[in-house]
């Protein structure tokens, strides 16, 4: 246990000059990607001005310089892979391919959220696998090996592991990670029950990078009330303190519903999860699906303006520096279309059934018995139900 003792493991962010010598050479980096992909300047080039167009677009004025370290790399968004590293290699050539192809006629694919567990000690209230959670595993440690080797022939350099809590079965985990090879990045998304410290080097030896803590609330009670269980909010610091010790790179995630949204209560959570070592937080929206389903629970405009207004300025204004980086999912997919439905990702769920996201729930194929590929293709033609897919396959490629 952390407790009041023990401060967690608080790793400020590079700015300044040596953030902008690291983005030249982040930069530099993916020019000499894409003249090895392309061997044609012209044809690089060409790739790199529109990656470069959408990239502004999705920053939005950020003034970026932000970097968190991570080991011997460096990490400034959860989307994109730890910089140098094989997986960011790969990922770029990813995106260069769906901007302008080099590898005709291969489906390639960017992520996948897997969910490995169907099990979980929690009663969370917004829970998207409840339908799926119970007291045994669907798919067995072999049927999960298989269907991410499946995902990995498609090209998938991300992975993000949920359940269900995966942590309950982490010497699973540990052996898809370690099996995997080290093409693929894998985050831990997690509400941290379990993540003792002695687990959190376990998955750091098997190859680990980073852990995305759920975290609904700055106030313990609340947090527990929402995760259904006294101990929740215990657990998630303990799992940010450890994991910050094992050399994991640590993130958050926030359900901010409608009693939550407020600027008060958005810049004490920002204050908690930095004290905690937070590097980013990712702000997603409550959608009606799982135990949400057919219920009112999206935000109101205001609320929406409102979190837009705090992600701009703690992401612009140099003042917030120190603050964990934010991000909202949700208003990219608003602005600039939809990654999911095989664009950039897709979700399994616990049973290896595929669907076009985590919050589109729609299965179009089992992973372990059908035709992957063809799936992924299927889902690009007919894109998203909920919004227009996202052009260009953009992504914030560096800071």
């Amino acid at each position: 246990m952390t407790g009041p003792g023990r401060s967690a493991v608080v790793r400020g962010p590079i700015t300044g000059t040596r953030a902008r010598i690291i983005t030249w050479l982040v930069h530099a980096s993916v020019v000499i990607i894409a003249l090895r992909a392309y061997r044609s300047p012209r044809m690089a080039r060409r790739s790199l001005q529109h990656i470069k167009q959408l990239n502004g677009t999705m920053r939005g004025g950020e003034h970026g310089q932000k970097y968190y370290r991570c080991g011997w790399r460096l990490s400034w968004t959860p989307t994109v892979p730890q910089w140098p590293s094989r997986p960011f290699v790969r990922f770029v050539e990813t995106i260069l391919d769906r901007v302008q192809p080099f590898r005709p006629d291969e489906v390639r694919l960017g992520g996948v959220v897997l969910a490995v567990s169907s099990r979980c000690p929690l009663a969370c209230e917004h829970c998207l696998e409840g339908d799926n959670l119970g007291a045994r595993e669907h798919l067995a440690i072999a049927e999960l090996e298989q269907v991410l080797a499946k995902f990995r022939d498609l090209g998938v350099v991300q992975v993000f592991l949920s359940g269900g809590e995966p942590l309950m079965r982490c010497d699973d985990v540990c052996r898809l990670i370690a099996g995997a090879g080290p093409g693929i990045e894998f985050t831990l998304l997690t509400s941290g029950v379990g993540l003792t410290a002695a687990k959190a080097r376990q998955l750091r030896r098997a190859g680990l990078r980073s852990v995305q803590i759920a975290l609904d609330h700055w106030d313990e009670g609340r947090h527990d009330r929402f995760r259904g269980r006294v101990g929740a909010f215990a657990w998630a610091r303990d799992a940010a303190f450890n994991a910050g010790q094992a050399g994991l790179l640590v993130g958050f995630a926030l359900c901010a519903v409608r009693d939550f949204v407020s600027r008060e209560n958005v810049w004490r959570y920002l204050e908690l999860v930095r004290s905690w070592g937070g590097a980013y937080v990712r702000i997603l929206e409550p959608h009606a699906v799982g135990r949400y389903a057919g219920r009112p629970v999206g935000l109101d405009p205001l609320q929406l303006s409102l979190l837009r207004a705090i992600h701009d300025e703690v992401n612009t204004d140099p003042a917030w520096a120190h603050l964990p980086r934010l991000s909202c999912p949700d208003h990219d997919r608003r602005t600039l279309g939809c990654f999911g439905a095989g664009n950039r990702l897709v979700y399994a769920d616990s049973r290896a059934e595929v669907h076009p996201c985590p919050f589109c729930r729609g299965s179009v194929g089992n992973a372990l018995t059908g035709d992957l590929a063809a799936m992924v293709a299927g889902m690009r033609r007919a894109g998203c139900g909920a919004s227009r897919p996202a052009q260009g396959f953009p992504q914030t490629l560096a800071n």
